[in-house]
């Protein structure tokens, strides 16, 4: 066989292996076939000796399933890396105070205690009943009682029992309502309840919990011109959407650091919150 304008001439010849061959040129011998080739150069009888695979006893290509293992190795261990990665970044809630507070809200009673700077005991708290549309407020020198089905209000301090019993005045009365309605938000000194919490990874106790971690910051505004700086960070069930914790910090110029206050909700049953009033009201 010759191509057009070529000096190179390929012959194959067909033959039985034991065949031998007296011309001047050199054979390809295919081990599992009678073929011979032949390349002629210019039409002379030079020939060039090809070695097939087989004579060469090498083993046939095969695909490299070492190269393509490491590989999935290496894709698979990515992959978590990938996901942690993706897990770490601060991403958009869709969730703000005042949708917090709308939940909040829809539950029937909520008992709301505040903690100063790793104390153990709170220096406030809250009980809601909102089927009794009552609020019992604590505090250490004194405790409320705020009946707004009755609207009315009683005081108790320790020691003296119940020292005053009035009717609420329309602002008393507005007032209640709005911490009842807006609890979250009424505690948080100026925060803007419309702008979007941040979903933020949980740390290792509150991952533990299985709590999602949402935080918000702002400034207040001063008097004096010069912000100050305010910080949330709540931690909130993620199957019933209530909150459960939240740490609530100011930044205080005058000791150059932060102060911050915990919160714990907790739910409790009806029976709860209508012993606990009875108690402060037989308090002597």
């Amino acid at each position: 066989m010759q191509r057009p304008d070529s000096g190179v001439v390929t012959v194959y010849t067909a033959q039985d292996r034991q065949e031998a061959s007296h011309e001047h040129r050199e054979r390809l011998s295919y081990e599992s076939s009678g073929i011979d080739v032949q390349v002629t150069y210019g039409g002379a009888a030079t020939m060039t000796n090809l070695k097939s695979r087989a004579h060469l006893k090498r083993p046939a290509s095969r695909p490299n399933f070492k190269i393509f293992g490491r590989i999935a190795f290496l894709t698979a261990a990515m992959i978590p890396l990938a996901v942690l990665f993706f897990l770490s970044l601060p991403s958009a809630s869709g969730l703000s105070v005042r949708q917090v507070d709308s939940i909040l809200g829809q539950a029937r009673n909520v008992h709301v205690s505040t903690f100063n700077d790793s104390e153990e005991e709170p220096f406030q708290q809250q009980w809601i009943s909102r089927d009794s549309q009552i609020i019992l407020f604590e505090i250490e020198t004194e405790r409320k009682i705020y009946d707004l089905g009755n609207r009315q209000t009683t005081v108790v301090q320790p020691g003296l029992g119940v020292v005053d019993r009035s009717a609420m005045d329309q602002q008393t009365y507005q007032s209640a309502r709005n911490a009842m309605e807006r609890l979250l938000a009424s505690g948080l000194d100026g925060a803007p309840v419309d702008a979007e919490l941040t979903h933020r990874p949980a740390d290792s106790q509150r991952a533990q919990d299985g709590l999602d971690v949402y935080e918000l910051t702002w400034d207040r505004s001063s008097g004096t011109g010069i912000p100050m700086p305010r910080k949330l960070k709540i931690y909130i069930d993620p199957i019933t959407r209530l909150p459960q914790r939240q740490e609530f910090s100011m930044w205080v110029s005058g000791l150059n650091d932060w102060r911050v206050e915990t919160t714990l909700y907790r739910y409790p049953e009806e029976e709860v919150i209508a012993a606990r009033r009875e108690a402060l009201l037989s308090t002597k």
